[in-house]
């Protein structure tokens, strides 16, 4: 064998053995980005057999920000068939783009290559000057995203309830292991598709529909009803729900341990009870932007002893009585207090004595506080505070960030809100 023979065989070992073992391991320990893997598969046979052989890659499903994203969430899951004959191929598109500089020499022939070994319906390769687009129809006979545990949907466009139906009535084996869904933004969906998809995912823990008016009580109706080991939910922006809403889950949800509810302006302070009293578990709290509650809902608080974030943005009834409250939660690390116009220096103090790990505080727009808050502070929380706005507190005279810095050695953020 000559020495350009040897050569040939040396390279062929790498890319078919050397190659594909380096990046199981490697993708084994870094969570490659699901845009990546894809392209990766393309590289070589070997590596694509590698890849797909490793179940643990292949559990998260990512179209955020997607055009198309309800056609494609369904092409992706139709890849766990492994008859490759079933389907058109008209079904299975994936477009990548690919800088000129990263294209590997004989890429044309790999692709190519690949249409045999892997037995794909067809391969086309179009290549320009300025541009290279790699168009590929294919089928594979392993199993992809069988047991996918994540869909991220997030500002994905296209996504409606017909897709969410399909789902349902095509794919619920491949959604039994769902844990995680969010719809966030995905204002196509309405109640009708809320039913469709948790009557499939009976496993969710983390429901997200952030900013969806078409969601009502019904919705969450069948949340409830489909869906009992939710941890996880954020239903902010979600203004077509109310206290309704918030009794089924409380009911429902004891041991949930986020809730996220800005702006569900619907929410009174009758519905805010029941879920703090029934989930008592709560470790975050989101209700930015409610500035209807009173202190008779804000007492309640004090049952969440295990809460490390509330954000209380805006709300405008607190007063000291009600923050007497939030002092009890020893355990809070994240606190805003933004815009809570009638909390004194009285309340502060309480915050300081009582809830000593805090990391992050905004007082921002706070008339009623000065220097005795921050001198309170500073005895009780001067080691853990790195995240502190007092901007907008005319109360307070020594504010500068080098007159913070002595109070608070470890501050880094002095500004949260612009």
């Amino acid at each position: 064998m000559g020495e350009s023979d040897a050569e040939v065989v040396q390279q062929q070992v790498w890319s078919r053995e050397t190659v594909p073992k380096v990046m199981k391991i490697i993708s084994t320990r870094l969570r490659l980005p699901q845009r990546d893997l894809i392209s990766l598969l393309l590289v070589s046979s070997s590596l694509h057999r590698t890849l797909v052989s490793i179940a643990s890659l292949w559990l998260v499903l990512d179209f955020h920000e997607m055009n198309n994203a309800g056609d494609r969430l369904l092409a992706a899951l139709a890849l766990v068939c492994s008859n490759s004959n079933s389907f058109s191929s008209n079904s299975f598109i994936f477009i990548v783009t690919v800088r000129v500089c990263c294209l590997p020499r004989g890429y044309h022939y790999e692709a190519m290559s690949t249409k045999q070994s892997l037995g794909f319906q067809s391969i086309e390769v179009l290549l320009n000057l300025y541009k290279i687009q790699i168009v590929v129809l294919f089928f594979v006979s392993q199993k992809r995203y069988h047991h996918v545990k994540q869909i991220n949907l997030e500002f994905a466009q296209d996504i409606e309830d017909k897709h969410l139906d399909i789902l349902k009535n095509k794919f619920a084996g491949s959604l039994k292991h769902l844990e995680h869904l969010n719809l966030n933004v995905c204002q196509k969906i309405s109640d009708k598709g809320i039913e469709a998809i948790t009557a499939a995912t009976s496993s969710l823990k983390i429901f997200s529909i952030y900013w969806n008016v078409r969601v009502t009580d019904v919705g969450i109706s069948h949340l409830v009803k489909n869906c009992k080991h939710i941890v996880e939910l954020n239903l902010s922006g979600c203004k077509g729900i109310s206290d309704k809403s918030l009794q089924m889950v409380g009911d429902n949800y004891e041991c949930l341990e986020l809730l996220d509810i800005t702006r569900c302006i619907k929410i009174t302070d009758g519905g805010l009870q029941h879920i703090m009293t029934k989930c008592s578990g709560l470790k975050s709290l989101n209700l930015y932007a409610l500035s209807s509650f009173t202190d008779e809902a804000y007492k309640k608080l004090s049952l969440l002893g295990n809460l490390r974030f509330l954000d209380l943005c805006g709300a405008q009834n607190l007063s000291d009585e009600g923050v007497f409250s939030i002092a009890k939660c020893k355990n809070i690390r994240t606190l805003s207090l933004t815009w809570c116009v009638r909390v004194t220096d009285v309340g502060v103090i309480a915050i300081a004595k009582g809830c000593t790990s805090l990391e992050y505080l905004s007082l921002f727009g706070i008339v009623g506080v000065t220097d005795k808050s921050l001198e309170v502070l500073s005895e009780f929380c001067s080691n853990t505070i790195t995240t502190l706005d007092v901007n907008g507190c005319i109360g307070i005279k020594k504010r500068s960030r080098e007159e913070l810095l002595q109070l608070f050695p470890y501050l880094r953020v002095f500004k949260v809100h612009s």
